[in-house]
């Protein structure tokens, strides 16, 4: 009993610590009305935080970045170590009053020499998850402040 009270501890102290993968938050915002299509102006932050825009939809508001290998152990698919394969995607509902900006993070878990990236997506064996660990919930939100700040200029 004392050995499973340990175990129990350690995992709630590893989840607690980030170690454990967690489910994702998108960063929500409202951008104000202000000069210049935020579609361009999303595109260009994007461009210049090193996620190149793979599609952007003017009309439905919809960018996806290009899908990147995060070099991240995530788990196992079909009995092989798996790393997790990341894009971006920011989605803008235009209003009377201004956008209101999704940012939200794409993400597969893929098993490592068994898959490819190429211009039409990922290919392989991967397995779509909708978790992953603290530190890439932290680069989504440090995402999001940025594209904040670029659209509304604070």
């Amino acid at each position: 009993m004392k050995r499973f009270s340990l175990v129990l501890l350690a995992l709630l102290g590893a989840a607690c610590s980030g170690i454990l993968p967690q489910p994702q938050q998108p960063y929500k915002f409202t951008a104000a009305s202000g000069d210049g299509d935020p579609v361009d102006v999303v595109a260009r932050q994007l461009a210049s935080e090193g996620y190149a825009p793979d599609t952007v939809d003017k009309e439905l508001g919809i960018l996806h970045t290009q899908w990147q290998d995060t070099g991240l152990n995530y788990g196992r698919v079909q009995d092989t170590t798996a790393t997790l394969v990341r894009r971006f995607t920011v989605t803008i509902a235009r209003g009377a009053n201004g956008s209101d900006i999704l940012v939200r993070a794409d993400l597969q878990r893929c098993p490592k020499g068994r898959f490819t990236i190429d211009s039409t997506g990922v290919r392989g064996p991967c397995v779509t998850t909708d978790e992953h660990y603290q530190r890439n919930q932290k680069e989504l939100d440090g995402l999001g402040v940025r594209l904040r700040t670029a659209l509304n200029g604070k």
